[in-house]
């Protein structure tokens, strides 16, 4: 201000150095932004690869073992139990069917002689498909 004129605090052009500092922190900043737009996106993608249910081997050996217990009940067993074991065993025969792509209606069926038709059907779909719940009749 020595001969009357303000001075500006700043020069109004901006030099080649300034220039290259404002593209690279331009360039880090969308760098960092597509890195956690992937990183994100591969999250995404390896979970949508994880499997959501049992292995099918696991769901076989319940099958196998819950139909030997359902299926050798005494006479005179409580219904509690046989309930209790009927139960089990639909939902572990709906589960195998699930991961078959099976269609079934043991969960929406009451308990009856339909549920009991339904069950001998999807015994003897899982039987012609390599798994032997019991002996066909």
């Amino acid at each position: 201000m020595l001969d009357g004129r303000e001075q500006p605090t700043y020069s109004r052009r901006m030099g080649p150095l300034e220039v290259a500092l404002t593209g690279l922190v331009l360039a880090a900043l969308a760098a960092a932004a597509w890195l956690r737009r992937s990183r994100s996106r591969r999250r995404r993608v390896a979970a949508a690869l994880e499997p959501t249910n049992r292995p099918i081997e696991a769901i076989a050996d319940d099958v196998r073992r819950r139909s030997e217990r359902f299926h050798a009940l005494a006479p005179h067993t409580s219904y509690v139990r046989v309930s209790a074991l009927r139960a089990a065993y639909d939902h572990v025969l709906g589960e195998c069917c699930d991961s078959l792509g099976i269609a079934h209606l043991l969960a929406v069926l009451p308990p009856g002689p339909e549920l009991d038709k339904e069950r001998r059907r999807v015994e003897l779909v899982l039987h012609s498909f390599g798994l032997p719940v019991r002996h066909p009749a």
